[in-house]
């Protein structure tokens, strides 16, 4: 199975334990918050699939041998831009955010989404391959 396989399953994986959510807006009717629908996480990996480029760019560590996962709240607002992120990992060597997830948070930031009339919330995992293991896959 290849690299690239197993980083799909990965990200299908984690993205079925992801959070969608709508925000609270009560002074919507009843009907009209029925009618309108958070982004799908299929839009979101297409989306991210799409930026792909940008998310590996954020690679600082020209030695990693193995793949990174970071995973990214974001608020998405009506309009389908994204308005709040937030990236949580964790140097396993000293306990602190990696460069790279301030670097994907930057990316999410600039990430647009289609406008579906309501607030989403999502978390989403951002993966990191190494260079060693795209070189092999592609």
């Amino acid at each position: 199975m290849g690299t690239f396989t197993v980083r799909r399953l990965l990200l299908i994986a984690s993205m079925l334990i992801c959070q969608v959510g709508l925000a609270e807006e009560a002074e919507l009717p009843f009907k009209l918050l029925a009618a309108t629908k958070p982004v799908s996480m299929e839009d979101v990996d297409k989306v991210v699939e799409a930026s792909d480029r940008a998310v590996q760019a954020c690679n600082r560590n020209a030695r990693r041998l193995d793949t990174l996962a970071v995973l990214v709240t974001m608020t998405i607002d009506a309009d389908g831009k994204v308005s709040t992120v937030d990236a949580a990992a964790q140097d396993q060597d000293n306990g602190k955010a990696p460069a790279e997830a301030a670097c994907l948070a930057r990316v999410a930031k600039k990430l647009k989404f289609p406008a579906t009339g309501t607030t989403t919330h999502v978390q989403y995992p951002f993966m990191i391959v190494s260079r060693v293991n795209r070189a092999i896959a592609f």
